[in-house]
């Protein structure tokens, strides 16, 4: 058995860096809003190649868990060791199921001659159980960034994070304060030098006000200390006076936890403005019940649905696929359409994951977005879409009637 293994460890199918390539060529060649479709597209196409004889929904859970140890968590080559050991690792699967998937691979997908023995002496060397069921609330996603969060070096942490922070940085301002500042050093300087007798006192000085909008918030403080008022004379002696003000960050750091909502408010809007398919009274509890069993608000979920798919409007020809994954998870609901329950729960489990690991004093929704979609202006959207379910669903204290 042994020799055996050995081969199939060596029997290479993708390396890391023929992803890499090819990302580099996708990149080159079409839009943004489109590379990540494509990538993933020339893997499966890639992988199905080296899954014949499966059924299409086991290939789909078998791609899955390959794609996220091999490609995801651990950035390696996949090789044919790797697929064998994610079928025997499908624990949705009973002993004598996967006997025979374990057989129809290696007939359909190899030129070796491997005995029954031989597969279920194969099978007791893995361990069972490890694989993602589609409907196991502690999924992980490979969509999610846990594993890229988890394997990233400090120097790429710290790259991250200050680029989120200069993403909250009122450029304009500080560049002001700074050619500001220079000013007063070099006026200090030349008053050094002036001879007292010289000075006079200007009658009335100059005052220049400038309040800075609550939106340029610092990083580190919930009260943001602002210039009120510089004030000039003939002579150039400045003085500044400044007022401190509170800064509420509740609201842009909120951790969307579960909160009630106004169901018949809610479905009104996603029935009469909306014409969603989500008014479907199965769809829209499975939504909620999922969001209350997780913690987390369903209005997010709602809102990630009216960035992705514009709450799947019954007059689109295909609101019937679209609904098992509107979250477009894995990609888009081309790539994986399974049932909205089971996209549900991994959308839940992206999202817990990822505002869970959240750097202080970051907007999570500009946290998740780094993960979630190329589209930088994707958090903008889903913000705008969540702020209007709110006032929709929340807008009075009466009736919170789930």
């Amino acid at each position: 058995m042994e020799p055996l293994i050995e081969h199939l460890k060596k029997w290479l199918i993708i390396s890391y860096k023929d992803i890499l390539e090819l990302k580099h060529h996708i990149a080159e060649q079409y839009a943004p809003q489109d590379r990540a479709k494509i990538l993933s597209k020339k893997v499966h196409d890639r992988l199905d190649m080296h899954l014949k004889g499966l059924s299409l929904q086991e290939m789909t859970y078998i791609k899955r868990d390959l794609i996220m140890r091999t490609l995801v968590d651990n950035h390696r080559d996949i090789y044919r060791y790797d697929i064998l050991e994610i079928i025997t690792e499908q624990s949705h699967l009973t002993t004598s199921e996967r006997i025979q998937l374990t057989k129809i691979w290696f007939q359909q997908n190899t030129d070796l001659h491997v005995e029954e023995d031989m597969i279920i002496a194969l099978l007791e060397t893995f361990p069972t159980g490890t694989s993602l069921d589609p409907l196991n609330a502690t999924a992980s996603s490979p969509a999610d960034g846990q594993s890229i969060a988890q394997n990233m070096t400090l120097f790429q942490r710290l790259r991250t994070l200050f680029s989120l922070r200069l993403k909250t940085l009122p450029i304009k301002h500080v560049l002001f304060l700074s050619v500001l500042c220079l000013g007063m050093i070099f006026a200090k300087i030349g008053v050094d030098h002036v001879s007292p007798v010289n000075i006079k006192m200007a009658p009335a000085p100059l005052i220049i006000q400038r309040d800075l909008p609550l939106r340029y918030s610092p990083i580190t403080t919930n009260r943001i200390r602002l210039i009120k008022a510089i004030e000039i004379d003939d002579h150039m002696i400045i003085s500044l006076t400044y007022r401190t003000i509170p800064y509420d960050k509740m609201r842009l750091y909120q951790s969307f936890h579960y909160v009630p909502l106004n169901y018949i408010a809610l479905r009104n809007y996603l029935l009469l403005e909306r014409q969603s398919t989500l008014v479907n009274d199965t769809y829209l509890n499975e939504i909620i019940i999922l969001a209350k069993l997780n913690d987390i608000d369903p209005l997010l979920l709602l809102a990630i649905i009216g960035q992705e798919q514009g709450f799947v409007p019954m007059t689109s020809t295909l609101h019937e696929t679209i609904v098992n994954n509107p979250y477009n998870v894995y990609h888009s609901w081309q790539n994986y359409n399974t049932s909205l329950l089971d996209t549900t729960q991994i959308a839940i489990n992206l999202l817990k994951k990822r505002l869970s690991e959240k750097p202080a004093y970051t907007s999570p929704l500009t946290w998740v977005n780094i993960i979630y979609a190329e589209d930088p202006n994707w958090s903008t959207g889903v913000t705008l879409i969540y702020d209007k379910l709110n006032e929709v669903a929340r807008s009075s204290q009466n009736n919170l009637v789930y």
